[in-house]
């Protein structure tokens, strides 16, 4: 489920923040932009595709890894 939520971290404001399964019971932000400090924190929205829950094709990017 993605939800529309005010959050900052990092001095970066999230666009959305994706929640997933209440069973693991985290919530992932979902940042403008894939560079590398966006991709640390959360995950990255591609500037050209649509905006998550709009229409069209929107395409997110993460990393498995957060360091």
């Amino acid at each position: 489920m993605i939800v529309r939520l005010q959050v900052k971290l990092f001095n970066l404001a999230a666009l959305l923040v994706l929640r997933v399964s209440s069973k693991l019971n985290a919530n992932i932000p979902i940042l403008e932009g894939t560079c590398i400090t966006n991709l640390k924190v959360g995950v990255g929205h591609i500037t050209d595709t649509s905006e998550p829950g709009g229409i069209g094709s929107s395409v997110l990017a993460a990393h498995r890894s957060q360091t």
